[in-house]
């Protein structure tokens, strides 16, 4: 990577982990200044915790206890701290805003490589544009009180952000993790993963010579002693480029959840990522 691409990707990185820190604080500070609302996790948390009682066979009663959700446990594990109302509601106030906007703004700013672009997602989202594509499954922004299967929502695209950057480990982690926090998000996402593993071992049938294909890369020298660099599909400026082989020297777009260790003097294995 010549010393001006090197400058270009910090400073990639930089802005991207810059939008990841405006997102939290837009989240509390939008709570904060609009008041806490009411959120429909703190009345299943009551049942958990025996704050409340409900007479035998009550329906929402026997929800709670039977659908599992890490989201209503940890609720329920903060009141038995001594945390009220207000503290658990605007922390979970919190959450809902930051699972609607922080994940859309990564995975904007991943694909078109624009920060901006990032930010006015946001921005659309905000204004209620994804309401007119309410399905079966209700749509809905904060300050509306059901946060759960948003939150779930929410941690599917983090997971789709960690794949497409190339954490791998980060999104199959959160892949077995989505079941226990909303499992009604998992399914789609077990769909996209399914594809996007289907196609890896496509390549790697396509390119039965090459070195084998990871998602840390290897390194290996070509024909002309230059060392060259097998990667997996990365997402660029207009989304997935074919797998290929690439001269450790050739540019290539930055990202901002890791970089490749190595120089064209030593090959070396390994990538360091932020994610993991």
């Amino acid at each position: 990577m010549q010393p001006d691409e090197s400058v270009n990707a910090s400073l990639y990185r930089r802005q991207f982990w810059g939008g990841i820190v405006a997102c939290i604080l837009f989240a509390i500070a939008a709570v904060l200044l609009r008041g806490i609302r009411w959120d429909e996790t703190y009345e299943h948390a009551q049942i958990i915790a025996g704050h409340v009682t409900y007479p035998p066979g009550h329906p929402l009663a026997v929800y709670v206890h039977n659908a599992f959700s890490l989201q209503t446990y940890l609720s329920a594990a903060v009141l038995k701290l001594g945390a009220g109302p207000a503290f658990l509601c605007g922390l979970r106030n919190i959450l809902f805003l930051l699972a609607s906007i922080l994940p859309l703004y990564a995975l904007v700013a991943l694909m078109t490589r624009s920060t901006l672009a990032g930010l006015f997602s946001t921005l659309l989202l905000l204004q209620g544009i994804l309401l007119e594509f309410d399905g079966s499954y209700p749509t809905m922004v904060w300050p509306e009180i059901y946060s759960n299967g948003h939150i779930g929502g929410g941690v599917v695209l983090l997971a789709l952000v960690a794949l497409l950057a190339g954490a791998h480990r980060s999104a199959f982690f959160l892949l077995g993790l989505i079941p226990c926090i909303h499992l009604g998000q998992w399914p789609p996402l077990v769909g996209t993963m399914g594809v996007y593993v289907a196609y890896l071992l496509y390549v790697h049938g396509q390119e039965r010579k090459a070195p084998l294909i990871t998602s840390i890369g290897i390194h290996n020298t070509g024909n002309d002693g230059r060392p060259k660099d097998w990667r997996v599909p990365r997402v660029g400026p207009v989304g997935f480029t074919r797998v290929r082989c690439a001269a450790s020297e050739s540019a290539s777009p930055p990202s901002p959840i890791g970089t490749t260790r190595g120089s064209p003097e030593r090959p070396t294995r390994g990538t360091r990522r932020l994610f993991h």
